[in-house]
């Protein structure tokens, strides 16, 4: 399969007598809208850099990027760390950053590999990159922090290629993704042949603080672990640890509720793979304390949460347009919509940020499914997603009636979904779990935008092809990871106590870089559209990491509302205080104005009541 598949990068490196003219980038469909090639020699090598772009902030800019000392290949959306305006192409500030440290002097190389490696710390947004250092013979590849945008590699001793996607064209290696743990520097002198290149790697590593010292330091010493073996796998000569980013997010929180929390690992056998799948119970356990003041206010800290997460939203959707005959054009916004929590409170928070004659568009995914069918054809897609997700957009019309909310229902018929699942499978390689293929399928289609656009008023709309227009698609990845919302969390809280499930949590927040965002770009980028995470941002990551497991969640409740503790109380005070007011049924306090409700508010106001009735004041509740 030669996969013709935003922005995509591809490299390859190979010694001078084996190169070979062959179609090598399979990443056309993610950048339509400008390609490049440029070719690089060293006496011993010849290096071939190609990118196609997707237009999305600033003037369009061809890559690579070519200067006297830098050949670069970018894919991302910076949103902190450069000096950007609104119309900025971060492309460009990135060369024009990278260009000036290349063109430095230093004192060795320790010197100018800080130098860069203090750069891509400070960035803040999905990014993936390769550039060529041309004064040094120097080749770095890397990711952001949590692997936001594919990287994959393919490391032989006849050739090096680096791509946003598998190369069909050679498939005879072993292709893995680039690791996000950290950036690669390769030596490329001028009489190195390919398989004598010394290589570096440069992890990223939690801040050490006095507070967190302990905690930072075993968290580092595992990443360093990671990354040689992933080296040692994928590399003949293996590499060695040169210096380190600096990761942009803290540590976990590791405040337990209880002394029984801290007492109850006793009882539980170290070797048990629930805790050591993290690291052992009792290393972690070193590092815990218990929260004997119960000073973080639900409220308070809901509050708080919602600021970040309202500004990750607003720069995902108003912020950096890209600019066309001197116009700047804000981007069409989209979102996957399953009418969950997580979907639901991306949609309110993009509601508050846009023009209020600004569409947004919600993919919501039925795959065909003859079990469900009652009454008529339309039954087989009506899936739990699809039913929730009808819901979702009902309320979302009640509290932003002026707002023109595109439902557009992807239908996926089991014809369909075998007609495409090659391409589908090509995308997700290296990966390949049935897991992996079964959600990206899933994505794909969502992204793909094309369905039949949800209009209930009017049965003959109802049944009309739409094809969605939006370049921009906003994704809740991440959220579950961070607040508990998985079953095997509660399922490490019944087996071990708090601490099985704080182990379980930190397990997954260090595992989000390893697991499926890289994935995910590569089925989404196939549209020619961009996944964007606001969940993921660097601040929002941040604040959550900081607050103690029992405040995210609360595994006392019943299942199915501990999980969406803190998330329901956002969704509650940006979506239902809203359909309060705009209906006029603020004096009924009273459970029963929720039966007109969707199944999602119903659980929230269950969550928030239920916070209300334990102890919080009814002065002093913001969400109130």
């Amino acid at each position: 399969l030669n996969l013709k598949a935003m922005c995509g990068l591809t490299w390859v490196i190979q010694t001078r007598e084996d190169v070979a003219s062959k179609d090598d980038a399979p990443t056309g469909n993610r950048g339509p809208d400008a390609h490049g090639v440029h070719c690089i020699e060293t006496r011993t090598l010849a290096i071939r850099a190609q990118s196609h772009v997707l237009h999305m902030r600033g003037i369009l800019t061809p890559q690579p990027i070519v200067t006297d000392s830098l050949v670069l290949s970018y894919n991302g959306e910076i949103y902190d760390g450069l000096h950007l305006d609104q119309t900025s192409n971060d492309t460009m500030a990135i060369a024009d950053v990278l260009q000036s440290i290349i063109m430095a002097e230093y004192e060795d190389d320790a010197a100018y590999s800080a130098a860069i490696t203090t750069c891509l710390s400070r960035l803040r947004g999905p990014w993936s990159l390769v550039f060529y250092d041309l004064k040094r013979h120097r080749l770095w590849a890397g990711r952001d922090y949590f692997g936001r945008r594919s990287l994959c590699i393919s490391s032989t001793p006849e050739y090096l290629v680096i791509s946003s996607c598998v190369c069909a064209s050679y498939k005879q290696g072993s292709w893995q993704e680039v690791t996000a743990g950290g950036v690669l520097q390769f030596n490329y002198s001028d009489n190195t042949l390919l398989s004598e290149a010394s290589i570096l790697f440069y992890p990223w590593y939690f801040m050490v603080t006095d507070e967190s010292q302990g905690f930072a330091d075993t968290l580092n010493a595992q990443k360093a672990t990671h990354v040689k073996e992933w080296c040692q796998s994928m590399f003949q000569n293996g590499s060695l640890l040169g210096g380190s980013l600096t990761a942009p997010v803290s540590s976990i929180n590791l405040m337990l509720p209880e002394e029984s929390s801290l007492q109850a690992i006793t009882q539980v056998d170290s070797e048990s793979p629930a805790l050591t799948a993290a690291f052992e119970a009792r290393q972690l356990l070193a590092h815990c304390q218990v929260d004997k003041t119960g000073s973080i206010d639900l409220d308070t800290t809901a509050k708080s949460l919602l600021s970040c997460l309202q500004a990750a939203v607003e720069k995902r959707v108003c912020h950096f347009s890209r600019v066309v005959e001197d116009i700047q054009e804000p981007p069409p916004v989209g979102i996957l919509f399953s009418g969950g929590v997580d979907c639901m409170l991306l949609a309110a928070l993009a509601d508050r940020c846009l023009p209020a004659s600004t569409p947004i568009e919600l993919f919501n995914v039925a795959f065909e499914n003859h079990a469900r069918q009652r009454h008529d054809a339309n039954d087989v897609f009506s899936v739990p997603d699809r039913i929730t997700g009808l819901e979702g957009y009902d309320e979302l019309q009640k509290i932003a009636p002026e707002r023109d909310w595109r439902l557009c229902l992807v239908n996926v018929t089991q014809d369909e979904l075998n007609a495409h699942r090659p391409r589908i499978h090509g995308l997700v390689a290296p990966l390949e779990s049935h897991l992996d293929e079964s959600i990206a399928c899933a994505i794909w289609f969502a992204a793909r935008a094309k369905g039949i656009q949800h209009k209930p008023e009017d049965i003959a709309v109802h049944s009309s092809t739409y094809t969605g227009v939006a370049k921009v698609l906003l994704l809740g990845m991440g959220a579950d990871e961070q607040f508990a919302g998985y079953a095997r969390h509660r399922t490490a809280y019944e087996k071990q106590g708090w601490l099985g499930a704080l182990c379980q949590v930190e397990q997954d927040v260090r595992r989000i870089s390893t697991r499926n965002l890289g994935r995910d770009d590569r089925v989404v980028g196939d549209h020619a559209r961009e996944g964007r995470y606001p969940f993921l941002d660097e601040r929002v990551v941040d604040f959550v990491s900081q607050l103690p497991l029992h405040v995210k969640a609360d595994f006392t409740a019943p299942r199915g509302v501990g999980e969406k503790r803190v998330r329901a109380c956002l969704l509650w005070s940006v979506l239902v205080l809203v359909l309060i007011l705009t209906t006029a049924v603020a004096s009924m306090c009273g459970d029963g104005w929720t039966n007109s409700c969707c199944s999602t508010t119903k659980a929230c106001y269950s969550v928030w009541f239920s916070h209300r009735q334990n102890g919080t004041s009814q002065q002093n509740c913001w969400i109130r």
